[in-house]
């Protein structure tokens, strides 16, 4: 396996060695003492997003033309739902390829600021020099958390919570994307209930910013990418020690 970006600093912080939710409060103030750069990241996602969006929304719409609606014949809004799942489909892939090196990017910064490391503007080209990991990782974790749903919601944030840290596992040692997902599988085994509800409540977390008036949501969106770095930083370093005398693997564990 490649040597990572961080192999040559030396660490300068106590990793926790467990899944604490403090690192929320963390990633808030990496955000919020990093406006710039955290900020622009957003602006670049969402740009890209629409980039892709809103040409598809068009393409849709002058090759199938606009949905219709007869009440009395349902199988017409089936049949353009239909026609409409294929462009959905090529819309959300595209929009993946373009924005999860965005996100890859966002995690090698929460990663470097967890190991107080100073980040720049110029952190937000890390995930495009590693353009294909960096999209495979994101799909191939996406695709997992799709199966949980398959399973039931809850299943969701359950993998959710196992692979939360398959893009900060990629950064740091430069693995290959199915190294990556298995790496957080291995790491967040001893906390997968304490996982699960860390990966739903940082969930929340990212989007509260949109009760102000949206504007908020670029400094909380980048939650979900340093969030997971900061477990990753607690729980990989060598010299973690978890503070749980046995591996908590239920709810009932966690319950004490």
């Amino acid at each position: 396996m490649s040597q990572g970006p961080f192999a040559e600093y030396p660490s300068s912080y106590t990793p926790r060695g467990e899944i604490n939710f403090a690192v929320i409060s963390e990633g808030f103030n990496i955000v919020t003492s990093n406006l710039g750069p955290f900020v622009v990241g957003g602006l670049l996602a969402i740009g890209l997003q629409y980039a892709v969006s809103i040409p598809f929304s068009f393409l849709m719409m002058a090759m199938i033309g606009p949905p219709t609606v007869n009440p009395n014949d349902p199988s017409e809004a089936f049949s353009y739902l239909g026609k409409e799942i294929p462009f959905i489909v090529v819309q959300n892939l595209l929009a993946v390829i373009v924005t999860a090196p965005v996100f890859v990017s966002l995690t090698y910064m929460g990663l470097k600021a967890g190991r107080r490391q100073p980040i720049s503007f110029n952190d937000l080209s890390f995930g495009f020099t590693r353009f294909f990991k960096s999209i495979a990782t994101y799909i191939l974790m996406m695709l997992g958390v799709l199966f949980g749903v398959l399973a039931c919601i809850v299943g969701s944030y359950w993998v959710g919570g196992r692979l939360m840290l398959s893009l900060t596992a990629m950064v740091d040692t430069d693995c290959s994307p199915t190294e990556a997902l298995s790496k957080s599988w291995a790491l967040t085994a001893p906390f997968m209930w304490i996982g699960m509800l860390f990966y739903f409540v940082v969930g929340i977390c990212s989007v509260l910013g949109v009760l102000a008036c949206c504007v908020g949501f670029l400094v909380s969106f980048p939650l979900m990418y340093i969030c997971p770095a900061l477990v990753y930083r607690d729980l990989a370093d060598p010299r973690s020690t978890p503070t749980y005398s046995q591996p908590p693997t239920t709810p009932a564990d966690l319950m004490g």
